[in-house]
């Protein structure tokens, strides 16, 4: 195999590594449905609760600073919503989602209005400190309604958190913070791309 060969072969496994790696990373979505109907999609969660007393109940999932200003409107569930929560490899439980979701308009316990959140209907869901907790999305995602979502953030590091409503000393706590960890495929085509016009740069020269 010559070098032209060579670079062409790099390229293309680049090429299908960040293909490959957009199925994998983290990601979370915001997609306007039509009119004031919203949708909020991502990828499987991996969260690590936080090693504090009473940290039982998972209330609500919220994405930090999501939004780059504050929302003046309180988000509506559309529908009936689901999410899965699995703790420690256990098998997957479905619980229904409620109202508010998506944006807040006001701050309390470490919620902010310019976080993106889910709220876990029932308050069901647990989690002992130091559990690996990991949520999925059913369907296509959760659907919500509001009158003001914000513009997004676009340098949010992907800080993922539960909300836990639980009694004293912890109420109003969040109980877990994590950073998700998002794609960053476009590095990898870039550096893809570069070793094929290199490859093909070479070839002509050759010939």
């Amino acid at each position: 195999m010559n070098t032209t060969q060579r670079l062409m072969t790099i390229a293309v496994g680049a090429l299908f590594a960040s293909c490959m790696s957009v199925a994998h990373a983290g990601y979370v979505n915001l997609n306007n449905v039509s009119g004031n109907l919203w949708e909020i999609q991502f990828s499987p969660i991996t969260l690590t609760m936080k090693s504090v007393p009473n940290a039982g109940r998972l209330d609500w999932l919220v994405f930090e600073d999501f939004f780059a200003a504050n929302s003046t409107a309180n988000g509506e569930e559309s529908g009936v919503q689901s999410i899965s929560i699995s703790v420690n490899g256990g098998a997957a439980v479905s619980y229904s989602v409620n109202n508010p979701i998506g944006t807040l308009n006001f701050s309390f316990g470490g919620i902010d209005p310019n976080d993106l959140f889910i709220n876990i209907a029932g308050d069901n869901a647990s989690a002992s400190a130091l559990d690996t907790v990991v949520v999925t999305q059913n369907g296509t995602g959760v659907q919500f309604i509001s009158t003001d979502v914000p513009t997004l953030n676009t340098s949010w590091n992907g800080q993922v958190a539960f909300w836990n409503n639980n009694s004293a000393p912890n109420n109003l706590a969040m109980t877990t913070e994590n950073s998700f960890i998002l794609p960053e495929p476009a590095t990898t085509a870039l550096l893809a791309l570069g070793l094929l016009s290199a490859g093909y740069a070479r070839k002509r020269r050759a010939h």
